[in-house]
């Protein structure tokens, strides 16, 4: 009698030529599980800057914030922009600011909890040549003159004493050279914000490849008018002549003198010169001791 084998592997099934073999035993190895997509957003805002901490602008200049949060894949990625002032500058949703009026202001980004701020300055000043200068001369100390054709004061060099511009002569007018190599600070009478322009601030009015030089009259007053060629901005300087070391005025509504804060040697001073057919800084003979009008720029 023959022994049947047990097959301890599964079972043979023979159909016809095939033979089919069926595995009744299962893995020991567990089953793997399939992953849960990972969220590319990390669910906080690290950190937010901006591309500045504080920007001048002059009335009507913009200026758009760049903002920059970290990680890059933060889930706050949104910005809120906001103005403590809007009389002052605006802001829009996209970190735009545009100065409106003189003054200063905040503009404050917000993303998440997190917050980053902006001190923006106004002031009523003309950018000509990449300088901003004042509409008006300057009047008695830290104060501009009322219109833009008015003369102001005489100055003389790192001196806050004002002289008028009317009348032949002055007395007491000082005849000495005031000495030293700057203007200081304490006698510069300029209004708050504002400072004596240097010889490189004023030769950039001198300068014909980027502004326009012409005399013209405004309000009945001679004066001469830069304008810049690429934004069209203009300033007007009006002609008051100058006083000599003795208190002589020369030049009235002819001429103008501007004193700039550089000094040279011998006692002597960067000013601009203007006239009816020329514009010019130089220091030949410019005396500290001579009275000229100032036109400031801002700090």
């Amino acid at each position: 009698m023959k022994t049947l084998k047990t097959i301890s592997f599964g079972l043979l099934l023979t159909v016809g030529l095939a033979t089919v073999v069926f595995n009744s035993c299962k893995s020991d190895e567990p089953e793997k599980e399939t992953p849960l997509p990972i969220d590319p957003k990390i669910p906080e805002t690290p950190s937010i800057s901006l591309d500045t901490a504080s920007l001048a602008l002059t009335i009507g200049e913009n200026y758009t914030l760049t903002a920059t949060i970290l990680p890059a894949n933060s889930i706050n990625e949104t910005v809120t922009w906001t103005s403590s002032d809007g009389t002052k500058a605006t802001v829009t949703n996209n970190g735009k600011v545009t100065a409106i009026a003189e003054g200063n202001t905040t503009i404050t980004a917000t993303a998440g909890d997190k917050t980053v701020t902006c001190t923006v300055k106004v002031r009523n000043g003309i950018k000509i040549n990449g300088v901003v200068w004042a509409k008006y001369n300057v009047d008695n100390p830290n104060t501009f003159a009322v219109t833009p054709e008015s003369a102001g004061k005489f100055y003389q060099w790192n001196r806050i004493t004002a002289w008028s511009t009317e009348g032949n002569t002055m007395e007491n007018f000082p005849y000495f050279n005031e000495g030293g190599g700057e203007w200081k600070k304490n006698n510069d009478p300029s209004p708050a914000g504002w400072r004596i322009p240097t010889r490189r601030e004023l030769e950039k009015l001198s300068d014909s490849v980027k502004v326009i030089f012409e005399q013209t009259t405004q309000n009945s007053v001679t004066g001469c008018l830069i304008t810049d060629k690429i934004n069209n901005n203009s300033i007007f300087l009006p002609y008051a002549g100058y006083r000599t070391n003795i208190g002589k005025l020369y030049g009235s509504r002819a001429t103008g003198c501007y004193w700039s804060s550089t000094a040279d040697y011998n006692n002597t001073a960067y000013r601009l010169g203007i006239g009816s057919y020329s514009i010019i800084v130089d220091d030949w003979n410019q005396f500290h001791s001579y009275g000229y009008s100032v036109r400031c720029v801002a700090e």
